[in-house]
């Protein structure tokens, strides 16, 4: 009665509904998406889909007939949000990738010139020698969240980047090592991973550093929060990658107890990432359609 997808961006799931139309069709967003999927496909079909956040509504709405339910990330929302003693630290989401940087392959949207993934990825090299200057001037911990299961490749690459062996380089062990590590993070950093997403529905301490490539148009589309969300900068996020904004940033988080905290980013924290405690609404929507069929 129900088919299923966690691929939400495979064309062809959506294009099965018309063969099986008592069929329950649910798709479940798993990361952030652009154009270039979905570019030239027509009379795409789904019965419901579940987004991440507010900004990913009119996204398949445009582009698929379907019901669209703000869910989160499935995954994110199944894993414990309990209160535990959290650790004066910053913590840097990876997104290392074992790429080759001269390759032309950066093109997500579909309509602008592609970029290298070492032109893709200048941003986050500086952004991870300032933040480990800031926190040894400031004597916080800086910890690098690893992105990959080869934890060897990717600490030796950090570790050319600051020119330094002494760098707290944290393993991906497994899918929830990651989770479980930085919910004792006092502090959160990344650029545009969906993980910092993740932890900002979670109402942690996360700032936001867009990416800044040679194309303005695409970094205006990577830039937090877009579409819906319009500002370059906030309290907690910055499409700029300085010295200023990283001080910025930092003093205001530190400064801001947690109360202030959950004001600050109430307007924000919908639009890229919901959170669903335990997925009650997933589990609500189905059983409501397993009572239709009966």
């Amino acid at each position: 009665n129900f088919i299923i997808t966690t691929i939400d961006t495979n064309p062809n799931f959506y294009k099965i509904k018309k063969y099986f139309p008592k069929k329950f069709f649910i798709s479940i967003q798993n990361g952030v998406r652009f154009d270039a999927v979905f570019k030239k496909e027509k009379n795409l079909s789904c019965d419901i889909i579940f987004c991440q956040g507010i900004n990913h509504i009119n996204f398949f709405k445009k582009r698929i007939n379907s019901k669209v339910i703000l869910l989160g990330k499935l995954r994110n929302n199944y894993i414990s949000n309990n209160a535990i003693k959290e650790n004066n630290c910053l913590s840097y989401i990876s997104q290392f990738r074992d790429t080759n940087e001269n390759i032309n392959n950066i093109n997500f949207f579909g309509k602008y010139k592609k970029v290298t993934w070492g032109e893709y990825i200048q941003s986050e090299k500086k952004l991870v020698i300032l933040l480990n200057n800031f926190c040894k001037k400031n004597k916080i911990r800086f910890n690098i969240v690893g992105a990959t299961y080869n934890s060897s490749l990717e600490k030796k690459w950090y570790v050319d980047l600051i020119q330094s062996n002494k760098i707290n380089f944290i393993s991906r062990k497994e899918k929830n090592s990651s989770y479980n590590f930085l919910k004792k993070s006092k502090y959160i950093a990344c650029i545009d991973s969906t993980l910092g997403f993740e932890f900002l529905s979670r109402d942690k301490k996360v700032i936001f550093f867009s990416r800044n490539t040679k194309i303005k148009s695409f970094d205006k589309e990577l830039r937090f929060g877009s579409p819906t969300i319009v500002e370059n900068k906030g309290f907690f996020f910055t499409n700029e990658i300085n010295n200023k904004e990283v001080k910025r940033l930092m003093n205001n988080i530190s400064n801001c107890n947690k109360k202030n905290w959950k004001k600050k980013i109430n307007l924000y924290k919908k639009h890229v990432m919901f959170y669903d405690k335990d997925n009650a609404i997933f589990k609500n929507k189905i059983r409501e359609l397993e009572s239709s069929i009966n």
